[in-house]
Parts: structure tokens; C-alpha cells; sequence
């Protein structure tokens, strides 16, 4: 399943990734969302695999800066994306200086099996 927190438009979400998602709903209700969070997923980890942070804007997706990706309802500094199969679960917690328009910076990146922290990547 992957996970959202504070990541546009979504305060929270866990969304279950087996067998087949399918993505539906009103125009504005987050679909985009969902597929640019899994490509941003994927163009990190092709892309810069050893890194803490995320690669925003790279060949696969453009995310722009930090205060487009902040969910802005809830005025956070931070965001947090993750992906959890099986027993091995990867998150990734941003923060960001959306005032600023500044990037996003990595605060960590952990790994968790059977949901014990077993590598720490900050």
C-alpha cells in the first residue's frame, strides 16, 4: 500500500496497491496525485536509489518547488511518502521551506521489515 501525508491535496492516505488499484473519482479529487506520487517513487529510485531525498523534478515526472507539493490546507512544513509491501516497508519524510519556495531537503529516509527500523538513511 503507499502512503501519503500532507502531500497536495491529501492530509492522509493509505492506499492499498494490490492486485489491481483502480483509480476513480471526480475531476480534482486526486488521481494525478496518486500516479505522480508512484512516479516520483519510481524516478528516485532509478534515478539516485542511495539518496535520503527525493527526486522532484527528474526524466520521469516535475514536480516543481516545495510549495506545490505541501498540502496547503493544512499549512505543514513537511510531507511524508512510503510504499509498504509485505513485510518491508521505505518512507521518505520531506521537509520543505514552502514560504521560501525553496526545494525540498530531506529529513530522512527509513526502512522498516516486520516494522522495526532496521536502516535509517538521513
Amino acid at each position: 500500500r503507499m502512503l501519503l501525508e500532507h502531500f497536495k491535496c491529501f492530509e492522509q492516505l493509505r492506499l492499498p496497491l494490490a492486485p489491481l488499484p483502480l483509480l476513480a473519482g471526480l475531476n480534482a479529487s486526486g488521481k494525478s496525485t496518486v500516479i505522480q506520487a508512484l512516479t516520483l517513487l519510481h524516478q528516485t529510485m532509478t534515478e539516485n536509489p542511495r539518496s535520503p531525498g527525493l527526486v522532484m523534478n527528474g526524466k520521469d515526472v516535475t514536480l516543481g518547488s516545495a510549495d506545490e507539493i505541501v498540502d496547503k490546507v493544512s499549512g505543514r512544513d513537511s510531507f511524508a511518502i512510503g510504499i509498504d509491501h509485505t513485510d518491508v516497508s521505505m518512507r521518505w519524510n520531506m521537509r520543505v521551506a514552502a514560504k521560501e519556495r525553496m526545494p525540498v531537503t530531506a529529513k530522512e529516509r527509513m526502512l522498516f521489515e516486520n516494522g522495526s527500523l532496521i536502516a535509517p538513511f538521513a
